[in-house]
């Protein structure tokens, strides 16, 4: 028997998991988040803004090019603090650029977005609402801006991502299945990487060869700081012309170190 200072690990089996009732068609789902491009290709310099309208959450600079692409950005809007809900109006974030993105992203074969950048930005804080991003100093005639919402493991620090797992039931050979795990991790600074940690890309053929099938991706082993880091899952299924898919299920499981 276990003396009275044992304390079994806490595991997690967190809240990003979700069930597809029978009968769907096509649909794509952003569960615990989403990646949502604003602008694509856009310039950003002095004394010409940008601005959104969005729901809560943080926002992405990718920096494809430009003259000068170091320097201080400010994003101005609402800000919220997830731990509390409470709101900030007419607040402040500085993100500080130090050069170009990497940008290995690419689309799966149904044509659905597969995200991979590495020292992206991130804003340090979660913003609600109306915002406007500007700048003094930098010139970027190719930047993107992303709304990206994730899965913070309720500000909690010390989380292992652990396990990525599906199940589906497809009624018909033409289905087909694509998901992606991403985890958002920054680096140095305002830097992030948004890294695909799991996919499951199952198009006609292999649905037509395996109709019932499950697909569990363990020992991801993903360290995630609660406080800062996240991940969101997106996953789409068709095709829309039929009802093709039945009981889809995806959760995803994480235990805390601390």
């Amino acid at each position: 028997m276990p003396s009275m200072s044992y304390r079994p690990p806490k595991h997690l089996h967190t809240p990003l998991s979700v069930y597809i009732e029978s009968n769907q068609r096509f649909s794509e789902e952003n569960i615990h988040g989403a990646f949502q491009p604003l602008v694509t290709g856009d310039t950003l310099s002095a004394g010409d803004d940008l601005e959104f309208v969005g729901g809560i959450g943080k926002f992405v600079i990718v920096v494809n090019a430009g003259t000068d692409m170091v320097g201080d950005v400010t994003v101005t809007g609402t800000s919220v603090n997830r731990v509390t809900g409470a709101e900030s109006a007419a607040d402040t974030a500085t993100i500080t650029l130090a050069g170009p993105t990497t940008d290995t992203s690419d689309t799966d074969a149904e044509g659905n977005a597969r995200h991979a950048l590495a020292d992206a930005y991130i804003t340090p804080k979660w913003f609600s609402g109306a915002i406007t991003i500007s700048t003094t100093e930098v010139d970027l005639s190719d930047v993107d801006i992303w709304h990206c919402s994730f899965e913070q493991l309720n500000d909690q620090a010390f989380y292992q991502m652990e396990t990525f797992d599906i199940n589906a039931y497809a009624t018909n050979a033409n289905a087909w299945l694509y998901s992606y795990l991403y985890s958002v991790v920054p680096t140095t600074g305002n830097m992030v990487d948004i890294t695909r940690e799991a996919s499951i890309e199952l198009p006609d053929s292999k649905v037509a060869a395996d109709r019932y099938y499950r697909l569990r991706r363990g020992a991801i082993e993903k360290a995630m700081d609660g406080s800062t880091d996240g991940f969101w899952v997106d996953l789409f299924f068709g095709p829309s012309n039929q009802t093709y898919w039945r009981d889809v299920t995806i959760k995803v499981w994480c235990h805390s170190t601390a």
